[in-house]
């Protein structure tokens, strides 16, 4: 298991209004990065991620964990970040996966998050991070206003 900070994937604002302050918009918000299919922001990184890969004698993998051609189901937590403020626009919770660290997309997953904890169930290794989205976040074809 490895850990990645969310402060590397934080989007840097190069200029500032005084109304920034104010607001609790997704567009001033540096860890609203997680887009849907649209390429439409519809979430936000809450927390460090976590990398799984999974050993079987030599052989390293991350990807779909099986025992007898059927899924293994783990339970992954994931502690909120503190420090990272939570958009009004986004209320439910997900994890996210990435390849890359560049995109970052909703998993869809049933989750629990009781303030400080995001659990979800996973079948496999890839890389997580929790996530604050938009309930309809699919469909969405326009950024938060």
């Amino acid at each position: 298991i490895a850990s990645a900070a969310a402060t590397q994937f934080q989007i840097l604002q190069t200029a500032t209004l005084s109304t920034d302050v104010l607001s609790g918009s997704a567009a001033q918000n540096p860890y609203s990065i997680v887009k849907n299919t649209h390429g439409v922001t519809v979430g936000q990184i809450i927390g460090n991620g976590v990398a799984l890969k999974y050993t079987y004698g030599s052989e390293e993998f991350d990807g779909l964990v099986t025992s007898s051609a059927r899924p293994i189901q783990m339970k992954l937590c994931i502690n909120k970040r503190l420090d990272i403020g939570l958009s009004s626009d986004f209320s439910t919770f997900d994890l996210a996966s990435t390849s890359d660290y560049e995109t970052f997309t909703p998993m869809g997953l049933s989750t629990s998050f009781d303030g400080i904890n995001l659990c979800a169930s996973i079948y496999g290794g890839g890389i997580y991070f929790p996530i604050a989205e938009l309930p309809d976040w699919r469909d969405r074809t326009n950024d938060p206003s």
